[in-house]
């Protein structure tokens, strides 16, 4: 600094930041002794941002840099402020500590000329009081950002050592040295902003000797840390009360499965094996975390299949009860399916492997001995059969990928995808095989389609091409009619505007599986655009979207103009159209 000063006899300011942002530095009393010295000897007034004198932390102590000397006070001004410290901010309330009269007067006239020397009265009493009764909360927050930064330090230090956190000594704000990452800045940005999934300050806007390091706050609440380490690690823990809400659902199942034993309905049986099935499946799941009182970390993906799993219980057991009490009451679409799939990092992590193939078996260990007894009347059980050797094969195919990841050997990518993939169907197989055995019926009627992935059951509506819910006969018609390239625009609009529902997907899925059986045939097509297929029912009744239609009713789903939504419309019998109703009419 002396160097700089011989060489530039202009300067007269020095601004000091103490506690030293963004470094979190306290200067000891030497340093700010020589600082002094320093100053007086090139005549510099010191303009010291005291702005996080109190958040210094054990080990340190703040020392004012007026509070030095008199002398040093004389060429000091102090601004302080409750911002940082009581999170006051928006009350624009600030102090400025001038000792020496002169320069005190010369500020206060600035101020007047500038017309800034009214100050916010509410902002004045906000800074009055925090300052008169903020100890406590001060004392406690000073707890709560060392427990911040400690999580902070140790999670580099486990999990990612080449980035250094520069132990802060005041201040909310935590410097990490990431020069070992030698990447560039842009990419440094890149990797915390896409990866782990938080914005930080860059090195390089304090000085270019920022750069290679970032400047993360700590003054957050415990939860956001926690995402933090989350996103790092792909970790989360599953804290005490999801632990303990999670075994009172398991208490609940078991109470409910109790107390249905002797209950007749086959359907109600079914219904709490699906809730005994789902409660196996998350626990397995979760594994030892669900064990003592201390909570354990697991991969995010698997944290969230477990609660959506656990989340579907309450439901699943009013159905029961309902079911139980008055047949075909249960306000539930039967039977019970897997619920969505939680979408996670890639490569699948092979502790949610793991959970997957805990439980899968412990699926098998339920179904496995009702099976047995239910080969003897192969005919009732014939489609719980079919899915328990459907599932079974799954499950040892998952087993033998995992055998091979679990012994060591490096697999690729697609592996990991390859066994969750298998134990997911498995799992999806096992839970309708659980309902089935307790009630065949409930198989018989089953749609043939599996939900995919993501737990949605694929249709036409999944299909890129534009005609795919316009009428074979439609689509014969337009072309004859020389009209097919004014269909084409019209459906590229149709489409682009649409909005899918869960109404759409109901419809296309069960029109599909009731053409499939003979149900239904197409009679001939809706008038507007996309010209969607009418449907006439060929059996006693069949059931869409809630509406029993008998035989020889027809029936269209109107897809919406403008993304607007479609409406079920089902009668004796249609007036055939004049023509064709497209966007420019």
């Amino acid at each position: 600094m002396e160097a700089m000063l011989e060489l530039d006899q202009t300067v007269t300011m020095l601004i000091l930041c103490s506690p030293h942002n963004p470094i979190g530095r306290v200067w000891r009393r030497e340093e700010l002794e020589r600082l002094g010295q320093i100053s007086v000897k090139y005549n510099l007034l010191v303009v010291s941002d005291e702005i996080h004198a109190d958040l210094v932390y054990e080990g340190s102590e703040h020392i004012p840099f007026s509070s030095i000397s008199a002398d040093l006070a004389a060429r000091s001004i102090t601004c302080v402020a409750p911002s940082k410290t009581f999170n006051l901010l928006s009350m624009h309330a600030a102090t400025v500590i001038i000792p020496n009269d002169t320069l005190r007067a010369q500020y206060n006239h600035a101020l007047n000329r500038l017309g800034l020397d009214s100050p916010n009265t509410f902002g004045s009493l906000a800074l009055e009081t925090a300052y008169r009764e903020g100890e406590e909360w001060l004392n406690e927050l000073l707890i709560y950002l060392q427990s911040n930064i400690h999580l902070v330090t140790e999670f580099f230090k486990a999990r990612m050592p080449q980035i250094r956190v520069i132990q802060p000594e005041g201040t909310y704000l935590i410097w990490l040295d990431c020069l070992d990452l030698k990447l560039s800045m842009s990419a440094l940005e890149q990797f915390f902003a896409y990866k782990a999934k938080v914005i930080l300050q860059p090195g390089y806007s304090f000085g270019e000797e920022g750069t290679g390091f970032m400047r993360m706050n700590a003054a957050c609440h415990m939860g956001v840390m926690d995402w933090f380490r989350e996103q790092f690690s792909g970790q989360k823990l599953c804290p005490i009360e999801h632990l303990e809400s999670y075994k009172r659902l398991g208490e609940q199942v078991y109470s409910l499965h109790v107390e249905l034993a002797e209950s007749t309905s086959a359907r109600a049986q079914a219904i709490v094996q699906a809730a005994r099935s789902i409660q196996i499946m998350a626990d397995e799941l979760l594994g030892d975390a669900l064990d003592g009182a201390v909570p354990k970390a697991v991969p995010i993906v698997t944290h969230d299949q477990a609660d959506v799993w656990y989340g579907m219980l309450p439901d699943i057991m009013v159905a029961a009860r309902q079911e139980a009490a008055f047949s075909n009451s249960a306000r539930m679409k039967l039977p019970i399916r897997l619920g969505t799939q939680i979408e996670g990092p890639k490569p699948c992590p092979e502790q949610h492997i793991a959970g997957l193939r805990r439980a899968a078996a412990g699926l098998e260990e339920l179904l496995a001995l009702e099976v047995s007894v239910a080969r003897g009347e192969k005919e009732t059980y014939k489609e719980a059969i079919l899915l328990y050797e459907e599932a079974r094969t799954r499950k040892q195919a998952g087993d033998s990928i995992v055998g091979t990841i679990s012994n060591g050997r490096r697999v690729s990518e697609e592996s990991h995808e390859d066994a969750e993939e298998q134990y997911w169907m498995a799992l999806s197989n096992y839970i309708l095989v659980a309902q089935g055995l307790k009630d065949p019926e409930m198989l018989k009627n089953m749609p043939t389609a599996l939900p995919g992935p993501n737990g949605v059951i694929p249709c036409k509506l999944d299909s890129n091409d534009l005609w795919k819910v316009t009428s074979q006969i439609a689509i014969s018609e337009i072309r004859k009619a020389g009209e097919y390239l004014q269909a084409e625009r019209d459906l590229v609009e149709h489409w682009e505007n649409f909005i899918e529902t869960r109404v759409e997907r109901e419809y296309e899925t069960t029109v599909e599986e009731l053409l499939k059986r003979g149900h239904i045939k197409e009679d001939s097509y809706w008038y507007c655009c996309p010209f969607p297929a009418v449907y006439r029912v060929q059996m006693d009744s069949v059931n869409v979207l809630g509406h029993v239609i008998p035989r020889g009713h027809v029936f269209v789903f109107e897809y919406g103009d403008d993304g607007e939504p479609g409406r079920f419309i089902t009668q004796p019998t249609f007036q055939s159209a004049d023509e064709r109703k497209y966007c420019d009419d």
